[in-house]
């Protein structure tokens, strides 16, 4: 019995450490989304404006980095409203190339693919720009 007991007790004291452990890297997690949330927010209000108000998912490389210590950005933007869908082609590639020139120097060490989709997920322009370059919009 006494065995048991001890068992039992050192049993319980790993599970209050287990815990602890899942709590302190749960916490973590969150500082670091906040932190990637923090260094996109910024540049993301500037996009949407560029884009007529579409939906964006920005992914960037490495995740949750300065701005300056990025070196990739990933952007979908949808169109769910159709407002980039109803304007003429070449209206669209000065949006992303207006995006991209903005995005460039919001992270200018960063190589930034921009994908803009309508609703149904059918592209409808997309570009690209390395660090000291310009965009290239097809």
């Amino acid at each position: 019995m006494l065995v048991l007991g001890f068992v039992t007790g050192c049993q319980a004291q790993s599970s209050v450490e287990a815990a602890q452990t899942a709590i302190v890297a749960g916490q973590t997690a969150i500082v670091a989304g906040q932190s990637a949330l923090a260094t996109v927010q910024p540049y993301t209000a500037m996009l949407q404006g560029a884009l007529a108000g579409a939906n964006l998912d920005v992914k960037t490389t490495p995740d949750g980095a300065l701005p300056q210590d990025i070196t990739g950005v990933t952007i979908r933007a949808t169109d769910a409203q159709g407002t980039l869908a109803r304007v003429d082609a070449g209206t669209r590639q000065a949006a992303v190339s207006a995006a991209l020139l903005a995005a460039s120097q919001y992270f200018p060490n960063a190589t930034i693919q921009l994908n803009v989709v309508d609703a149904s997920g059918a592209p409808l322009v997309s570009g690209s720009t390395a660090p000291g370059q310009t965009p290239s919009v097809q």
